[in-house]
């Protein structure tokens, strides 16, 4: 998945799974005597489907800490979900969705569960929003992909 990710962000490319399986190895360093190496990689198979191309993306970007989802009880008075998007703008954070649960917890009356996707730049910049959640809320859970 990185492989395909990096290879359309960078070389511009789509080259389907088994087509970057050689360029994976190598970003993976599953070779570290070609270190330092000049390396030929082939290239091969743009035949990918585009509903899988843009799971791959996603599925990449997660692996990758770009794109985090947060789970955030906050404050079901007016402005809670305000300050929450005050805050995700101010660290430059990208809303992909929220979804806000009212009905559903075992929480106090005037607190709402908000679910969130969102897009960071980068590991360091999501640990940024990680760290600055939890410094503000209670009750945050973090999911983090298994790679």
């Amino acid at each position: 998945m990185r492989a395909i990710l990096q290879l359309l962000e960078v070389e511009k490319s789509v080259v389907e799974g088994a087509g970057a399986i050689g360029f994976g190895a190598i970003i993976a360093n599953t070779f570290p005597e070609l270190k330092g190496k000049k390396v030929v990689c082939i290239l091969c198979g743009g035949n990918i489907d585009s509903v899988i191309l843009g799971k791959v993306i996603d599925r990449a970007l997660a692996v990758e800490c770009r794109l985090v989802r947060f789970k955030v009880s906050i404050t079901d008075r007016v402005g809670g979900l305000a300050d929450l998007c005050n805050m995700l703008r101010d660290l430059g954070v990208c809303i992909r969705e929220v979804y806000h649960d009212r009905c559903f917890l075992k929480s106090e009356v005037f607190k709402t569960q908000v679910k969130c996707i969102v897009e960071t730049r980068d590991e360091a910049h999501a640990q940024q929003l990680h760290d600055a959640l939890v410094t503000r809320y209670s009750k945050v859970k973090w999911k983090i992909p298994s790679v």
